[in-house]
């Protein structure tokens, strides 16, 4: 069974990871790689921008590109580890990871990275770090998430409300969320 690297989050970041193996395929005389994602069709559009930018300057390689929805995404990468036919290059998100690892799906990337395949010098510690697991580098992070919040301060004070942005819990919020409603209606 042939494993496969993934992109923890990824979107964008193609060109790092082609190099690094996965399972070249030999159609005629060119590599040939699968990459899948998921995404929007924004995502999709400037994703396969890259790939075409990618191949115009590798004329050698061919990249097949799979994108999906994320409910679809998973589906399908379900029917393909069933069927041995996972993506040369794919994404994982933290929630799905673990899964395909502990079934060796995953190539550890780490012997890439000391043979100087996989460039990791500007990456930080810790985003490299979020892409191991049990000990092995099976996913480089090249997106992070973070949760955010906007408040219409105009709402918060016609309730009377101010707050600490520095120190709220999920409880505090949900009391202000009430409270406002409550005075507002909104």
């Amino acid at each position: 069974m042939m494993k496969r690297i993934c992109l923890v989050l990824a979107c964008l970041a193609i060109p790092a990871l082609l190099f690094a193996g996965g399972n070249r395929q030999n159609r005629g005389s060119a590599d040939y790689l699968r990459y899948a994602w998921w995404g929007g069709t924004v995502r999709a559009e400037r994703t396969r921008n890259l790939i075409a930018l990618f191949e115009q300057r590798n004329p050698s390689v061919t990249i097949e590109a799979e994108t999906s929805s994320w409910d679809d995404y998973w589906v399908k990468v379900n029917t393909q580890v069933a069927s041995g036919s996972l993506p040369d290059v794919m994404q994982q998100d933290y929630s799905y990871i673990a899964l395909y690892n502990d079934k060796n799906l995953l190539e550890n990337l780490e012997p890439f990275a000391q043979r100087g395949i996989i460039d990791l010098s500007k990456w930080s510690k810790n985003s490299v770090d979020a892409g191991r697991l049990n000990g092995k580098l099976i996913g480089l992070d090249l997106g992070t998430n973070c949760w955010g919040m906007v408040v219409d301060a105009e709402i918060l004070k016609k309730a009377g409300i101010t707050i600490d942005d520095t120190k709220w819990t999920w409880k505090d919020y949900e009391q202000i969320a009430l409270t406002v409603y409550r005075t507002t209606g909104v």
